[in-house]
């Protein structure tokens, strides 16, 4: 279950997985959606429109929008981390969210680099949160980045096997694309 980052890494390229995106809208969920490329998960009674659990090839991403409180209380219902000395916290910081259907990708982080990262808006800055990394030595990652690299956001807790999740507090949602909504799939 708990693997080594490069175990993590290994797999995530198997399945062509780069990593978690840091932000997506309403519509890039939905087109990911419409594709089957991707499933979107309830958290409890929390409502889709504010927070969700995004899968893709086999790993899931929680995302949040900017303005919902309750971003912590949902990441701790499915993901199985001790976060004793960590963060949970946006990998894209919320004041450059512009749009109001812009969901952002959460994870768990050492404080002092949450603390780090804060005020800095950078694409070299939200890697460097998401690898959980404070120094002057910028991981560079590439088009085809080492397992071992991209394991690190699977350890920091941006991306996870869905088989690792708590999964009692998941059900699967769907979109309603005539309203443009969110809709609980039908048990049969």
């Amino acid at each position: 279950m708990y693997r080594r980052a490069g175990e993590y890494g290994s797999e995530m390229i198997r399945r062509g997985l780069k990593g978690p995106a840091p932000k997506l809208s309403f519509n890039e969920i939905a087109s990911l959606v419409q594709a089957q490329e991707a499933k979107i998960f309830r958290i409890g009674r929390r409502r889709p429109e504010k927070v969700l659990l995004l899968v893709r090839k086999g790993f899931g991403t929680l995302y949040a929008k900017a303005t919902y409180g309750g971003y912590r209380k949902a990441y701790m219902l499915v993901f199985p981390d001790s976060l004793t000395g960590r963060d949970i916290d946006h990998l894209a910081p919320r004041s450059t969210t512009s749009s109001r259907d812009t969901y952002i990708a959460l994870g768990h982080i050492d404080l002092g680099v949450n603390r780090a990262h804060r005020a800095k808006h950078g694409a070299v800055d939200t890697v460097m949160k998401a690898m959980n990394e404070n120094s002057s030595d910028v991981p560079r990652l590439t088009a085809s980045p080492r397992p071992a690299e991209l394991g690190r956001f699977v350890q920091n807790g941006y991306i996870r096997p869905f088989s690792e999740l708590k999964s009692e507090h998941l059900r699967q949602i769907v979109i309603n694309w005539e309203r443009a909504v969110f809709e609980e799939v039908k048990q049969s």
